[in-house]
Order: C-alpha cells, then structure tokens, then sequence
C-alpha cells in the first residue's frame, strides 16, 4: 500500500482496551491503531502530555516500563485475539500494535510464516505490509524486549528487501532506515539499480533525502530520474512521477542544479507545487531558473492559489529578487489569518538560513 494511513482520533487507554471488542470494524480499527499510544500516554501520566501533543513513543519509555504498566498484559492480548478479525484492516494494525508494545511473539510468528495468509484473503498484502511494519516498530526497542534476539529480528528484515512483492520491499526500505540507519549506505544504493519498482526507488530516495546525504551513484541515478524524457536511463522500469520528484527535490536538498527542470514542472502542479517551491528555493540563487521566479512571481498573485502557497511563493521569489519577495512578504505578515503570519515568520527564518549557507 503505497497511500497514506487513514487518521484515527485519541481514544483512551480504558476505551482502546473496550472497543478492540467493539462490533464495528472501524472502530476495533481504531482502537488498535490509538491502543500503544494510550497506553504509552498512561505510563507517563495526564499530566505530562498536552491534549494537542503527541503521546511519547511506546519504544521511547523502554520494554521493562511497559511491561509494568498494569494493563500492559491486557492490551498484548487483547491486540492477539485480533488475529483472527474478520476485517483484515483491523489484523494488520494489531500486527504493527503488537510491535509498538515490545511483543517479542510477533517475531517468532513471522518467523514461523504465521504472516503468509492464502492467495485468497483479500487482505493478504496488507498484513503481510504490517507484519513487516510491526517488526520495524519492535526493533525500535533499546535494548530489544526479552526474547527478542537484535540480530535475528534485523535478518527478517533485510529479507524483506528480496520479497517478490513490492509492496513488501517498499515497506522494508523504510523499516531497515530507521532500525539500522548504519547500513543505509552500503545497502540500498544496490538495492536502487536493481530494483525494478519506481515507487520502490522514490521510497529509497526519499530515506537519502530524509538522511541529508547520498553517495554518488544514488545521485546519478537521481539525475537520472529527475531528468527529461530523452535522458539516459539505467533503471530497469521508466520513473514514476513521484519517483521523478522524490529524485529532483533529493538533489535540491543538496544544491544541485539538475533539479531546477523537473521541480519547475512540480510548480505547475498542484499536488507537487508545494514541496517543489520550496525544493527550489534551496537552489543556490544563481541556479534558480528564471521561468520559476516569473512563475512565483503569478502564483502571488492568483486568488485561488491557497494563502500559504503565496507565501512560499513569495518567499521563492526573495530568494532571487530579495526586495520584491521581501515586499510581497511583509505585505503578507499584516494578513489577518494567523496561520498566513507564521507561514511568513517560517519564511522568514529559512531565507536567513539559506543566506547563511
């Protein structure tokens, strides 16, 4: 599943443990999703997380502070006994519950293929994603829960970066990011010229845009996929259009004036204009093509590009044209939309930044 997760609303620790028996599917999904943060919440106290603040990490407070929590127990098993939910949504999240709560049984399943559902279910991909997932949440443990072996849960892992399903591989590339960031560098720009899913390739450019860094063959592939229709290939399957993009704004992110094309193209869209815009903007100024500053210079003035766009927009253009966008800017900061006026404060402070390079 390559889309974003639904949201779920902050349920209670006591209402999460109820509704994981609740008659409506969606709202045993819900309890599960909700379920480690509320019991993550509970071990540190009400009075030590805001209504609008994340609840800290369950991996964050440790196994053995979980584990004496009073209704740890209740939540692991209760998180089991959904093993068998009609709804296979509902069996993915509590694999990846299950992970967040130091369940050291989730490996020894995943190891016994208890997460290799028939050809049949409907949700086979899914679970199978969050069985992936779920390990990726129990390796975050430090040190890992009793029973769990650091080594042998990382093997399972790096195994997912050979699944057959993409899906699997996509999932694995973030998970082996985050649970052996160490190996980043050796293992995936291989991974990168042989892998034959874009939307796999644009997962692993996004993990180097994420580390601030990448080798040079990543950045040859990612000229590569940034780049127009009649540039040399050498991946075995044509870039997707988030691949393509994901590639130009890793290059941005590291000055490289390869981007500046394809990122000129993002501006015109509305789903990428965005990040592109920003992406552009950590172009040196000298690099910044001027197509994208006249461009920036429209979308200012356009009433139905949405006000923070204009900002950004706004804040392009003072990159190259500093007293026109610094205008447009200060024009902006007398917005009676308060969300308008941090937009321009936010500007603001990366325009100095940039400046400071």
């Amino acid at each position: 599943m390559f889309g974003p997760e639904p949201l779920f609303p902050r349920l209670s620790l006591a209402a999460a443990i109820r509704d994981l028996k609740a008659r409506s599917g969606r709202a045993r999904a819900n309890a599960a999703r909700a379920l480690p943060d509320a019991l993550a919440a509970d071990c540190v106290g009400p009075d030590a997380v805001a209504d609008d603040a994340p609840s800290p990490a369950a991996a964050e407070l440790g196994f053995s502070r979980l584990e004496t929590h009073a209704d740890h127990r209740a939540a692991l098993e209760g998180l089991r006994d959904l093993a068998g939910d009609a709804d296979g949504f509902v069996r993915g999240l509590a694999l990846i519950g299950r992970g967040r709560l130091g369940d050291a049984s989730l490996l020894r399943e995943y190891r016994a293929g208890a997460f290799a559902p028939s050809q049949r279910e409907p949700a086979r991909q899914w679970i199978r994603e969050s069985a992936m997932l779920g390990l990726g949440e129990l390796a975050k443990f430090t040190p890992p829960p009793p029973g769990v072996e650091h080594d042998d849960l990382l093997r399972c892992i790096l195994e997912g970066l050979d699944d057959p399903a993409p899906e699997i591989r996509f999932q694995a590339v973030a998970v082996v990011a985050d649970a052996a960031p160490s190996m980043v560098p050796a293992l995936l720009p291989a991974r990168l010229e042989s892998e034959d899913e874009p939307e796999v390739r644009a997962q692993i450019y996004d993990i180097f845009l994420d580390r601030g860094d990448a080798p040079e063959t990543v950045l040859n592939a990612a000229r590569a996929a940034a780049g127009d229709d009649d540039t040399p290939r050498h991946q075995p399957a044509a870039p997707s259009v988030r691949e393509s993009f994901t590639a130009a704004r890793l290059l941005a992110s590291l000055r490289l004036k390869d981007a500046a094309p394809r990122l000129l193209r993002g501006m015109t869209d509305s789903e990428e204009r965005d990040d592109a815009i920003e992406a552009m903007a950590a172009l040196d100024a000298g690099d910044i093509p001027e197509a994208a500053t006249d461009l920036a210079r429209r979308l200012t003035r356009r009433w139905l590009v949405p006000p923070i766009t204009r900002v950004r927009a706004a804040y392009l253009l003072a990159r190259v044209h500093p007293t026109d966008g610094g205008a447009l800017l200060d024009q902006m900061a007398r917005s009676a939309r308060a969300s308008v006026r941090e937009a321009v404060v936010d500007a603001r402070a990366a325009l100095t930044t940039l400046a400071r390079r």
